[in-house]
């Protein structure tokens, strides 16, 4: 059993005036997400995602100019702000902005904090709408993030992203066990297909009105935000595998026989896959497949095309 909490925090975006200075605008920043974050602090969450530029004021708000000077004015408060709470409440956090590398290069990131307010990895969006690559001068970034946390691993895909199984088809099979999806779109039944075709949870922070949610391997809702709450936290079981139906009715009901309860094995119907959890101490979900010599979806399907190209082939 490897149980992890985690937790999505969503608002529109901030209200700003051009009048204010990037001081008085920063401030009003950290000041409002000091408020939002500490809705789901109680929960004691492992992991906390924000939306996609959570720090940046709302896109008409003000001029196009002041939002570049807030960007070029490369100010760290609102990230050390971030870097305080992560280490003080002992929690990783996904913290989506714009970003400037060392050489002057500006980015749509996603910086992932760790338990002690360290910076562990990034994720620079690859597929930029393409005014923010004319207008805005952001760079694409050309590599997917695969990053180890102290309770599994993650992967991160930020807005746009979602239309392009190009990089869906970079991450398959790195592992990775939650995808980060902070976001100012919903990207509607692509959510779903992502989860599932990675095997792996798929947590958003996505602007309302648009819920933000929790999707299970298999492409399930788990939790969601409401028209009454912005945020949710939820535990999630890391202990898991995905198997076909094919050969396995009879092997799921021995499975059921021998370890009961501890094991939890849910269909979702019509799709022919189901999702297999182990909450056992003595016996994981990966150790399911050595003992009751089970395929797992990936290995079963893989076979099915190796089949067909030799059949082609021959």
């Amino acid at each position: 059993m490897r149980k992890v909490r985690v937790a999505s925090v969503t608002a529109p975006a901030l209200e700003a005036h051009e009048d204010q200075t990037i001081t008085e605008i920063i401030d009003g920043a950290i000041k409002f997400w000091s408020n939002e974050i500490a809705k789901v602090l109680p929960d004691a969450p492992d992991l906390i995602v924000l939306p996609e530029l959570c720090d940046r004021p709302r896109v008409g708000s003000i001029s196009e100019s002041k939002q570049s000077e807030i960007v070029l004015s490369n100010d760290q408060r609102f990230l050390n702000f971030l870097k305080d709470t992560a280490r003080d409440n002992r929690v990783y956090i996904a913290y989506p902005t714009y970003r400037i590398d060392i050489s002057g290069t500006l980015w749509n990131s996603c910086i992932i904090l760790d338990r002690r307010g360290e910076e562990v990895g990034c994720y620079d969006k690859n597929h930029l709408v393409t005014f923010e690559n004319v207008d805005r001068k952001i760079e694409y970034g050309q590599e997917i993030a695969i990053i180890d946390l102290d309770f599994g691993r993650v992967g991160i895909a930020i807005c746009f992203d979602l239309n392009f199984t190009e990089l869906l088809d970079k991450y398959r099979k790195s592992g990775i066990e939650i995808l980060i999806f902070p976001s100012e779109y919903h990207g509607g039944l692509m959510q779903g297909y992502w989860a599932y075709q990675l095997r792996a949870y798929f947590l958003s922070s996505v602007r309302p009105p648009a819920p933000s949610t929790l999707l299970s391997p298999l492409g399930e809702q788990i939790a969601t935000t409401t028209n009454y709450f912005n945020h949710f936290s939820h535990d999630v079981n890391l202990d898991y595998i995905v198997i076909h139906l094919d050969g396995h009715f009879e092997k799921l009901s021995q499975i059921k026989s021998k370890y009961g309860s501890k094991i939890e094995i849910f269909d979702p119907g019509r799709l022919g896959a189901v999702l297999i959890m182990s909450e056992s101490e003595t016996i994981s979900a990966r150790g399911l497949v050595a003992e009751f010599s089970l395929t797992l979806l990936d290995d079963y399907l893989d076979a099915s095309r190796r089949h067909r190209d030799n059949r082609i082939t021959t």
